[in-house]
């Protein structure tokens, strides 16, 4: 995946946005379904992907700034950002989701197998973009699953990411072996966060595609309708300058790679690439010091840490 953007802040967009701007003419069922236009629901959903994505980037930025106070004075900080990483999860799922609605708003009453046929060819492009996410919302939501901070420390370093809590053996808790191979790895914002973007941008070509499709209607960017929402600039800007320092089994995945540049004063220009060459990822020092948080229960009094090897304690 790549996308390529240069010119105003305002019409800074994925490439759905463009597609659902010119759509004058075209048959749309949304008010049928009951639903909003298809250019709002993208909208809304994805502005709070942003807004949420926005949240935990700015805590974790501020417990970087605060990296003396870990684990000491401050208190309370693991759990602001576990609870931003819950939202944003929830939030991307639900954009990604909308989008079926969203091409469902193509198809009247008696189009139903086309629309089946559509949904279900853009579920299966997108499944490699959706999977992991998805998994570990269901986990979260349907299997009792908790999110769980880790963190890699050593003097003047800091790289935290996070992990799915979840039965590694009986009574014995740990990263669950569903999401995380071998029960002994996590997730890293380093990586996550940037992989995400690319993927949001990822299903919005792929959205775009199927609107093409079904309309025929050339996807170009409507000046007279601008995105104007400022947090995407925002975001990518932040999210361009985290560093790739990666969890020691992220290194040899694929690398998510944004770059953000203000050529003028109303003029940027966005790069996202997934998988990219650009970047190269070290892994987090040797000598580092892990740290994670478990809530032990009743019956599961053993924890299995990430990164300790894959035998399971007794």
């Amino acid at each position: 995946m790549r996308f390529e953007y240069q010119g105003s802040y305002e019409n800074l967009a994925p490439k759905a946005v463009a597609a659902l701007t010119n759509l004058d003419g075209v048959p749309l069922f949304h008010h049928v379904q009951e639903m909003r236009h298809p250019l709002e629901i993208y909208l809304t959903t994805f502005s709070d992907v942003l807004e949420q994505k926005l949240s935990l980037i700015e805590l974790l930025n501020e417990a970087s700034t605060e990296l003396p106070y870990i684990g000491n004075a401050k208190t309370g900080w693991e759990k602001k950002i576990i609870a931003a990483t819950d939202h944003w999860l929830d939030s991307v799922i639900q954009h990604v989701d909308s989008c079926k609605g969203i091409l469902s708003s193509f198809y009247g009453a008696n189009e139903a197998k086309q629309q089946a046929k559509r949904i279900s060819a853009f579920s299966k492009d997108i499944e490699q973009y959706r999977k992991q996410v998805a998994t570990i919302v269901n986990l979260i939501k349907h299997k009792h699953r908790f999110l769980r901070l880790v963190y890699f420390h050593w003097v003047g370093g800091f790289v935290p990411g996070y992990f799915v809590e979840g039965v590694v053996d009986e009574g014995v808790l740990g990263p669950d072996p569903l999401v995380h191979a071998n029960a002994n790895t996590a997730i890293s914002y380093n990586r996550d966060i940037p992989l995400q973007l690319a993927n949001i941008f990822s299903i919005s070509a792929v959205l775009a595609q199927h609107i093409y499709e079904i309309t025929k209607r050339p996807v170009c960017v409507n000046a007279d309708k601008p995105f104007r929402d400022p947090n995407l600039a925002k975001v990518i800007k932040l999210v361009s300058v985290m560093r790739l320092e990666f969890f020691p089994d992220e290194v040899k995945k694929p690398v998510p790679f944004v770059k953000y540049q203000d050529k003028e004063s109303e003029t940027i220009r966005v790069l996202i690439e997934l998988p990219s060459k650009r970047g190269r990822p070290q892994a987090v020092p040797e000598n580092s010091r892990i740290t994670t948080t478990f809530r032990v229960g009743e019956i599961a009094r053993t924890c299995k840490l990430p990164y300790f090897g894959t035998e399971v304690p007794a």
